[in-house]
């Protein structure tokens, strides 16, 4: 009989991507695999369709970090979620679960334990999320994006310092193996978005949902910015009809509301200096794509983990953070030039976030997946 697999998470963009670039290593590995997904239902649940990987929704327990009545029915709502992953692992009864953490994973988790099956968990960012803080010491194989950073005052913060390192490995954030075939060079990928191939074009990135704070921001200052480079703008699927309302006429400003994974892959090709939000994921494309970046990390970030992730991401020479208390045109000006006009110091830091990447994590991980399911 062929192996099962449970992959289970979910939230976001975040948790579902990596689960995606996984599960194609795993298929590639071993064809025969039976894999379904549990998780809250997500428009991007339909990526786990396409991959003939069976999707089965139960209650999204998310607990908000701020005063909300809806944290009132989250403890209803876990345990409903709880009940209806009980049932799904008795009748499917796994070999091995994959988690990547999010509100959707905890009543998975937990219900495989009692069953007794085996747990392998990722954690993207450098502070892991509640979810996988609870389920560290249930799982028996946990995967880390960034390094352990013994040497750094941040240490005791450090991802390594939340789980026993017997049974944690560095992998590296999965992406999907679309994002390494067939690369583009610069300026066929600049053509092809409408841009001008011979002038510097800056990316910027807000995350699976937009950031309203560096859309303004940008939106604002763009004719001071648009005098020396283009830019490409992800701004968020709610936010795309009022930017576009606001800058219609803007030379040389493409906004866009979600960037697809092809999308996302020519715009990094096509980018001179990446701006971005701090997620996890967001960091392990920039560094596979092997760009400059300036990071501004989401000063309410549960845990603070956007921060934590730009900071130890900066440590690399990679990038530069730009916290939003200091997100004024001069500063940010002062910090692009830096940037793109020395070759030698764009040169250093493309080098850092390429030697930053970790193209094999899915790889790595599919592997520790196998291993613990055997």
């Amino acid at each position: 009989m062929s192996r099962r697999i449970i992959l289970t998470g979910g939230g976001s963009g975040g948790h579902i991507f990596p689960l995606i670039a996984v599960a194609e290593s795993l298929i590639k590995s071993e064809p025969l695999l039976d894999i379904i997904y549990i998780g809250p239902k997500h428009p991007l649940n339909e990526e786990f369709l396409i991959r003939n990987i069976k999707v089965k929704n139960i209650f999204n327990a998310k607990w908000r970090r701020y005063f909300s009545l809806a944290n009132i029915f989250a403890p209803l709502k876990l345990l409903f979620g709880f009940c209806q992953a009980f049932f799904l692992i008795l009748s499917f009864w796994p070999d091995v679960i994959f988690s990547k953490g999010g509100p959707g994973a905890l009543p998975v988790v937990l219900a495989a334990k009692i069953f007794g099956r085996r747990i392998i968990i990722h954690e993207s960012d450098a502070i892991p999320g509640l979810t996988n803080r609870l389920c560290g010491p249930l799982a028996g194989r946990i995967a880390i994006s960034f390094p352990p950073m013994a040497d750094q005052p941040w240490a005791d913060r450090s991802v390594a310092a939340y789980f026993p390192m017997e049974k944690t490995i560095f992998a590296g954030n999965p992406i999907r193996a679309y994002f390494f075939q067939n690369a583009e060079n610069q300026k066929e990928a600049k053509q092809h978005l409408g841009f001008d191939s011979e002038k510097k074009m800056v990316l910027i990135l807000g995350g699976s949902l937009g950031s309203a704070r560096i859309n303004a921001f940008f939106l604002e200052n763009s004719d001071y910015f648009l005098k020396d480079f283009q830019i490409f703008h992800q701004v968020g699927s709610d936010n795309i009809d009022k930017i576009k309302e606001k800058a219609p006429l803007l030379k040389n400003y493409r906004v866009e509301g979600f960037f697809d994974l092809p999308l996302m892959k020519r715009g990094l090709a096509a980018a001179d200096l990446v701006i971005s939000r701090a997620g996890g994921s967001a960091i392990a494309e920039i560094a596979a794509a092997g760009k400059p970046s300036i990071l501004i990390p989401l000063a309410e970030a549960a845990n603070d983990h956007q921060r934590q992730n730009a900071y130890e991401y900066a440590q690399t020479g990679a990038a530069i953070v730009v916290e939003e208390g200091n997100l004024t045109r001069n500063i940010l000006a002062v910090q692009i030039q830096k940037i793109l006009e020395d070759g030698k110091q764009w040169q250093i830091m493309a080098a850092a976030a390429k030697n930053f990447a970790r193209p094999e994590a899915a790889k790595i991980i599919a592997a520790e997946v196998l291993k613990l399911g055997q």
